[in-house]
């Protein structure tokens, strides 16, 4: 079963498989979420991405 987090991206919000998410990488702050195909720039610390992946429940 897949997994899921929601992350906001200024208006929008992602659903993420995280299955698909390549790497995650901060600077001054701020993780951006490298998928295959894309980025997604957050205004979550690092730490914070992390805890939503290891917490990410099946839809």
């Amino acid at each position: 079963m897949s997994k899921f987090i929601d992350i906001k991206e200024n208006d929008t919000t992602h659903s993420i498989n995280i299955d698909f998410i390549v790497s995650v990488s901060e600077n001054k702050s701020i993780a951006t979420i490298h998928l295959n195909n894309r980025e997604i720039v957050t205004q979550l610390s690092l730490e914070k991405v992390k805890v939503l992946i290891a917490n990410a429940s099946p839809y």
